[in-house]
């Protein structure tokens, strides 16, 4: 198998098939062979292939819109909305926010149940 040095960084934007999933590449580059690990579930899985509008890629660059497959998945432990990130970035933290904020219930609109923060320092 082969990693990547460079961190990828993906969402599922939706489940095509079993195991195909389409995602935009929002940093990295993702190819067949990659690790990459879905959050907040904790999977890792091997990508067995790349390919967008139904044409396989050899690799996707940042903002490619593609579908990548992985073999031996449910459809129970992945949903749509889960990160892929091939450099393991992911963590729980608690947050203390400085200004009131909303943040909507996960179970009841997923969309609006994660953020991302960032450190502005």
């Amino acid at each position: 198998m082969l990693i990547t040095r460079s961190m990828i960084k993906m969402f599922i934007c939706w489940i095509y098939y079993v195991d195909v999933f389409l995602s935009i590449v929002l940093k990295g580059v993702i190819k067949s062979t990659v690790l990459v690990t879905f959050g907040p579930s904790g999977l890792t899985m091997e990508v067995k292939s790349v390919s967008m509008h139904h044409e396989a890629l050899q690799e996707a660059h940042p903002s490619d819109n593609v579908g990548f497959g992985v073999k031996d998945v449910s459809v129970k432990d992945l949903k749509r909305g889960y990160d892929a990130d091939g450099g393991g970035g992911f963590s729980m933290i608690k947050m203390i926010p400085t200004k009131p904020m909303v943040v909507e219930t996960f179970s009841k609109y997923p969309p609006l149940g994660r953020f991302a923060v960032r450190d502005m320092r």
